[in-house]
């Protein structure tokens, strides 16, 4: 299975959050942080990041998912 498959899997689960826009500076760190701190943390995908070509993407918290 590759990353994309795997994600695809965990979007179905719906234990993947999608965002876009977010910022490298500090905003990227504080959700990742956040989101492993809740009951049922969730990967997070972040596209569409601000400075960086449309095809890049971050991928964080896919260790706190599918638990």
């Amino acid at each position: 299975m590759d990353l994309r498959e795997w994600m695809a899997e965990v979007a179905a689960r719906n234990e993947l959050a999608r965002l876009s826009g977010v910022a490298t500076e500090l905003e990227m760190g504080a959700l990742t942080d956040a989101a492993r701190k809740i009951e049922r943390p969730r990967a997070l995908h972040f596209a569409d990041i601000p400075g960086y070509p449309k095809n890049y993407g971050v991928l964080t918290n896919s260790l706190g998912s599918l638990n």
